[in-house]
């Protein structure tokens, strides 16, 4: 079946596949949401059968888009044929569609077969669904945060977590006083005997080896991936704090100036009220003239840092992908490869080598997209749907800062070069944060003792 669901993603374009994985994408979501509603109890009277269920609205009538459209605009996927594209993949075997009357017009929609699912899934290389008896992902995340307490009594969860833990036998957990929880020796057994399967099945999941051994992702590669990106923040943060106080300061000095009119006076006395009023006005005038040249100082710099900043953050993440694709480095040898092209990437860096291919589509095609937007190969087709925009939206900075004042404008948007690499690398780290893509192409052996084989078939520890 595998084999036969390969060769069907294969004889496929990439328009095809583009929709093939976002219809694949809202089939699981629906699949999910399913069984959290069956699982809530919100849906114990519902019968209706997956084939009912499982179809996905594509287009419908009116100018609103559907999540499908959504979705394939921001592949850059909107050229006319979506009915050609949908038979094509209905002639492989891969979907199903139909129009339905809704409302004064027709909708089309589709539906995955169990090839087309297999077809993506082999792309992805997505792991087969979990299996009787075996924890879903909240409940294997708890499992490995209980491991890590390694016997201490920490909060753990409500009602679910008691269904999961204490209900089994024998428990995989002790409880103390409610919500608090300490692993048993169940626990610690089924962590140890299920941790290969699990690291397949739930990738994205750090759970660490249950014997010593080098660490193919340490916390300290994390660590130094996130204060390269709190880097980027802080700098942003600080451009939008001091544009807003230099702002400020601006609207000040312009008040001042326009108090400081003189007007006409008559008498000694008003001579000399006005004299020390004049005084100090002069005094007010200097201490806001100060102020805004100080935020337009701090303004300087922090656009100054954020350049750099951006430029080793994608440096880095990008080292971080190479090394998760090239599974050679563990433990602190990782840490370093990361500290080493972060701090090469200097003030006037240059775009990282474009990154390899994976094999997973859903990465290369989204990395590998971001990357040619970023040098410049690559240019949006046609600009996002109407609906879909937001004017004088940034990617770098969020207005977190923004004055009281409504109509206040927000800082000069940053040159395309930066928003671009900035883009590139939140594209990378959402694919490597925790090792997540290491563990996805190098999962552990099933079968193979702990420790021994913990991200591929043969392991170089240094």
């Amino acid at each position: 079946m595998a084999g036969k669901a390969q060769a069907a993603w294969d004889g496929l374009n990439e328009r095809q596949r583009s929709y093939l994985h976002v219809l694949f994408e809202h089939d699981q979501a629906a699949e999910e949401q399913r069984a959290a509603d069956w699982a809530s109890g919100r849906t114990m009277d519902d019968r209706t059968p997956a084939a009912e269920w499982r179809w996905i609205d594509v287009v419908t009538p009116g100018t609103k888009l559907t999540s499908v459209q959504r979705d394939l605009a921001k592949r850059d996927v909107r050229d006319p044929g979506v009915g050609s594209t949908l038979a094509a993949l209905a002639r492989a075997g891969l979907i199903e569609h139909e129009e339905v009357p809704r409302g004064r017009g027709r909708a089309v929609r589709a539906k995955l077969t169990r090839t087309g699912r297999a077809a993506v899934r082999a792309a992805i290389k997505a792991a087969p669904g979990r299996r009787t008896g075996e924890l879903a992902d909240w409940s294997w995340e708890i499992l490995v945060r209980l491991w890590k307490a390694d016997g201490a009594v920490i909060r753990a969860g409500g009602p679910a977590v008691e269904r999961t833990f204490l209900d089994r036998r024998p428990p995989l957990a002790v409880q103390h006083e409610y919500p608090y929880y300490s692993i048993s020796e169940a626990g610690r057994d089924h962590y140890r005997q299920s941790w290969a399967r699990y690291a397949q099945l739930y990738p994205w999941i750090a759970a660490p080896d249950p014997e010593p051994g080098a660490d193919p992702w340490p916390a300290a590669a994390q660590k130094e991936l996130t204060r390269l990106r709190t880097a980027v923040d802080e700098a942003a943060a600080d451009r939008e704090v001091s544009f807003h106080r230099r702002l400020g300061s601006e609207r000040e000095v312009a008040r001042v100036r326009l108090e400081g009119r003189p007007r006409e006076l008559s008498g000694e006395w008003e001579q000399l009220l006005a004299e020390q009023a004049q005084q100090v006005h002069e005094l007010a005038a200097a201490h806001a003239q100060a102020r805004e040249e100080t935020a337009a100082r701090h303004y300087r710099e922090a656009e100054a840092r954020l350049g750099p900043a951006i430029g080793a953050y994608v440096h880095g993440v990008l080292a971080a992908y190479r090394l998760q694709v090239e599974n050679q480095l563990f433990d602190g040898a990782v840490t370093e490869a990361i500290e080493q092209a972060a701090a090469g990437a200097g003030t006037d860096w240059e775009l990282p080598p474009r990154p390899p291919l994976c094999g997973l589509h859903d990465v290369d095609s989204a990395l590998g997209g971001a990357w040619d937007t970023a040098a410049g190969i690559r240019t949006r087709r046609r600009p996002l749907p109407k609906q879909m925009t937001e004017p004088g939206r940034r990617t770098v900075g969020r207005g977190r800062y923004r004055s009281l004042i409504p109509d206040d404008p927000e800082p000069p948007p940053l040159e395309a070069r930066l928003e671009q690499a900035w883009a590139l690398a939140r594209t990378a780290d959402g694919q490597v944060s925790d090792g997540a893509l290491r563990r996805s192409l190098h999962p552990p052996a099933q079968g193979a003792q702990p420790g021994a084989n913990s991200v591929g078939s043969t392991r170089a520890v240094p």
